[in-house]
């Protein structure tokens, strides 16, 4: 029971766990462990940092082949002992290749100077040989038990020293390029599928991908020293083409970590702060083409550390939202914070921490492939959901289609069977004209001829908004309804009409008709047995008004008004009256459709019902 409390209070509440947490940066530091080989000749290696004018450096001496002094304008000094006296066609191999100045001094056994050689393009021109793939390599001479190594750089100052016979340079040189000349077609074949998936899908994620996995390459090509070593460029452009690749890499990279944090997480606070980085990692690259190197790189890795750091803590925290972006976040989160804190430990290696600087190839080719699995599979996704999507819409058309034509079918039958109903019971009518108690039958018969006009009436009104328009006057409109309503004589007396302005209006006259018939009907129906019911037609602004006003009984209490519009909805005090419920919602349909607009309220015991007609 305590495990499984420890366990629980582990699991975040959102995002990552603890556990996986700890998980991502352990394989992070795994990664990013350093390793190097000085070669079975190398008896010892030391180094030390001292100032750019190293006739006064007195720091002591440090043990190692590998160094790293990030962004430092002073001057790397490694001292290499050599165990084997006699060593003819010996290398020795300083990686990375890009150092502003090598400064290699060779010492005999009494510790005389036999040699110096110094490559550098700000110093003398720099030869390349074809042995410098990544590294730059200096045979020794034959006499030579200790080298005395200067360098300096305006970028990262590190170095990895190593001593190789002539055949275990030509096998490593054949190793390197094997292996530097793949992961770069990768690379590029990476990046041209990601702009060619991303043209077609029109998606920008991808667009920005292939464009990142492109920038790699040029980095990659700088990096590896293919190029001036082939002899396609001068060493002094492949040297500035290093710091610039890095930069550019880092500026295409901030624009793809903003896209896909804004796909995954778009209301996030970091947000804003992460939309600033690729502009700050611009102005690198500009301080660089204006001369400023150091700067401008040291601005880079720093940058570039902030915004993998940044980014790897937000992915890692954002809580998932509902649909296809949150399944994405939380099946690939795990890979992409993973391959975030990658970046950031190894990054951080330009300035000064650590002496991890030989996985530059196996960091592009983990990008390459979690970047594009994560990416091809959210295009997947899409791909899947956009399918359901079509299929669902195939079925609601289907459904639509067959409610229609289940709705037509009713709307038929309806009209079938009031027809058959309005013959016989204008027969009827006929038949009760000279019977005893005629007025009582034919209330009766009218109320059965009342249900059964709204009845045809709310199915024909759902087709009414098809039919041709027409001016109708609300005149001779208002005379034809009342003639339809067979009042009496004593509801004739309470009816009071007034009409004011030309008030001729284009509508379709059944839906008026209806509309008028509907609320005249109800308010006598539900009026006081002794109320007026006030009828007034207006214009005003260009816009016609109906109006229809009574009085309900004193022992009504009214309901809320916008009940009376429900389908088949009756007050409680109107169960003893003859109808359906289905008036007012036929006014309100057929408003819907032609355009009116009803509005209905009450004034103490008043009832107002206005039509608004366009």
């Amino acid at each position: 029971m305590r495990l499984a409390r420890l366990f629980d209070s582990l699991r975040s509440k959102q995002g990552l766990s603890v556990a996986q947490w700890v998980l991502i940066f352990a394989a992070a530091f795994a990664v990013s462990i350093p390793f190097s080989d000085p070669g079975h000749r190398v008896d010892e290696v030391r180094w030390r940092l001292c100032p750019a004018d190293t006739a006064l450096c007195d720091t002591p001496w440090l043990l190692g082949g590998d160094a790293n002094a990030g962004y430092n304008s002073g001057t790397l000094q490694f001292d290499v002992r050599m165990s084997d006296i006699d060593h003819p066609s010996t290398y020795l191999s300083v990686s990375p290749s890009y150092h502003d100045y090598i400064k290699a001094e060779f010492y005999s056994a009494a510790d005389e100077l036999i040699g110096v050689t110094v490559r550098g393009d700000k110093q003398i021109g720099e030869v390349v040989s074809a042995y410098d793939i990544e590294q730059t390599t200096l045979q020794v001479p034959d006499t030579a038990t200790r080298v005395l190594l200067s360098i300096r750089s305006a970028g990262g100052l590190r170095g990895s020293i190593s001593l190789s016979s002539v055949d275990e340079l030509q096998s490593s040189l054949v190793r390197n390029i094997a292996i530097r000349v793949s992961i770069i077609v990768f690379i590029v074949l990476s990046g041209v599928l990601g702009l060619a998936y991303g043209v077609v899908r029109r998606d920008k994620m991808l667009l920005l991908f292939g464009a990142y996995q492109i920038s790699w390459t040029l980095f990659l090509l700088s990096l590896s020293n293919l190029l001036p070593v082939s002899g396609l460029i001068s060493p002094a452009l492949n040297h500035h083409l290093v710091g610039f690749g890095a930069i550019f890499c880092s500026v295409v990279g901030g624009w793809l970590h903003l896209a896909m944090l804004r796909y995954v997480a778009p209301g996030h606070a970091i947000l804003k702060f992460v939309a600033v980085m690729p502009w700050l990692l611009l102005g690198a690259a500009v301080l660089y083409i204006l001369g400023w190197h150091r700067p401008a790189l040291t601005m880079n890795v720093v940058l570039v550390t902030v915004t993998a750091l940044t980014v790897a803590v937000a992915i890692g925290r954002a809580r998932a939202s509902k649909g296809l972006a949150g399944l994405f976040l939380e099946r690939t989160r795990f890979f992409y914070v993973l391959l975030l804190a990658i970046v950031v430990i190894t990054t951080i290696s330009g300035v000064g921490i650590g002496k991890q600087f030989s996985l530059t190839y196996l960091h592009s080719v983990l990008v390459a492939v979690v970047f594009g699995v994560i990416l091809l599979y959210r295009s997947a996704l899409e791909q899947t959901a956009a399918e359901r999507a079509a299929r669902r819409s195939d079925v609601i058309k289907q459904r639509k289609t067959l409610l229609e034509q289940r709705l037509a079918d009713q709307n038929t039958l309806t009209a079938l069977l009031t027809h058959e109903i309005k013959t016989p019971l204008a027969t009827l009518l006929l038949m009760t004209r000279n019977q005893p108690d005629a007025a009582k039958y034919r209330s009766q018969l009218k109320r059965i001829q009342r249900v059964v006009d709204q009845v045809a009436a709310s199915g024909e009104s759902e087709e009414a908004h098809l039919r041709n328009v027409e001016r109708v006057a609300l005149s001779d409109l208002v005379e034809t309804v009342v003639g339809q309503l067979e009042l009496t004589d004593e509801q004739i007396t309470r009816l009071y009409y007034s009409l004011r302005g030309r008030t001729v209006v284009t509508t379709h006259r059944f839906g008026l008709s209806t509309v008028l018939s509907n609320l005249l009907d109800n308010a006598f129906k539900y009026g006081a047995d002794d109320s007026k019911v006030c009828l007034r037609c207006w214009r005003r602004d260009g816009r016609v008004f109906i109006r229809v006003r009574n009085t309900v009984p004193s022992s009504v209490k009214f309901s809320d008004p916008t009940d009376w519009f429900n389908k088949y909805w009756r007050d409680t005090h109107s169960s003893d009256r003859h109808g359906m419920g289905l008036g007012l919602w036929l006014v309100k349909n057929i408003a819907r459709q032609e355009g009116y607009r009803v509005m209905a309220k009450r004034v103490g015991q008043q009832v107002v019902m206005t039509v608004e007609l366009v």
